[in-house]
């Protein structure tokens, strides 16, 4: 007798804890977020470089789908709008806009049934868009700027899940590739001009559907 109750209570006990550990569900989500990054422009005529670099805010929108193969492990592939902004030595302000397609892979650390702790780390592959008043000038000078290019990124980060729902995410992103706006002879000068995004770091709100 004494048996069949300690196995009952073996059982009701395991069932208790399983269900305390209450995995991340698959689904659709959209988050925005806010951050801070920096980035430079170098132009380069004849060798002479002149280089300014800038910081500012950035503001952004994701929106995608997630896809657990465990309790603790999955995939998440979104898109992302992020503007920034970025004030540097010369007047006038640079505006960058980002815009791409995401894979990151989630890891969690700790799940419980009311929240969940853990990490994830992924690639970015999109363009961007960026201006500057200071474009204007060169481009009325026979420079045909060209504004728009290649972006891949690195992501990192830290997130939270509570209540199944909603989820707060510290990120940093890592561009790997800068712009080339400008590579080739101007009335017998060489010049080129580049921009790049050092970093961005920041917060994001993310709601599960």
């Amino acid at each position: 007798m004494k048996t069949k109750k300690l196995l009952v209570s073996s059982v009701v006990a395991l069932a208790l804890s399983s269900s305390a550990l209450v995995g991340e569900e698959s689904g659709a989500f959209f988050g925005v977020g806010i951050g801070h990054g920096a980035g430079e422009r170098e132009y380069v005529e004849n060798g002479a470089k002149d280089k300014a670099v800038g910081a500012g805010a950035s503001y952004e929108i994701i929106a995608g789908y997630k896809q657990f193969f465990t309790s603790d492990v999955g995939l998440r592939y979104y898109a992302n709008f992020t503007y920034a902004n970025f004030n540097d030595e010369n007047p006038g302000k640079t505006t960058l806009m980002n815009y791409g397609v995401n894979v990151d892979a989630l890891f969690n650390f700790i799940t419980s049934e009311s929240a969940n702790f853990g990490a994830f780390v992924g690639v970015g592959v999109g363009s961007n868009t960026i201006d500057n008043k200071d474009f204007s000038d060169i481009q009325a000078a026979g420079i045909n700027l060209k504004k728009t290019g290649l972006d891949v990124s690195l992501n990192l980060g830290l997130r939270s899940v509570v209540d199944t729902k909603h989820s707060l995410e510290a990120i940093v992103r890592v561009p790997l590739v800068a712009m080339t706006l400008f590579d080739g002879n101007v009335a017998g000068t060489q010049v080129k001009l580049t921009a790049s995004r050092n970093y961005n770091i920041g917060v994001r709100y993310i709601y599960s559907f």
